[in-house]
């Protein structure tokens, strides 16, 4: 699952930059 940061990115993004876990 993403970090909280970048689960706050990607809801800009639309989660393109959410790193898989």
């Amino acid at each position: 699952m993403p970090s909280t940061t970048t689960m706050t990115t990607a809801a800009t993004t639309t989660a393109t930059t959410t790193q898989p876990s």
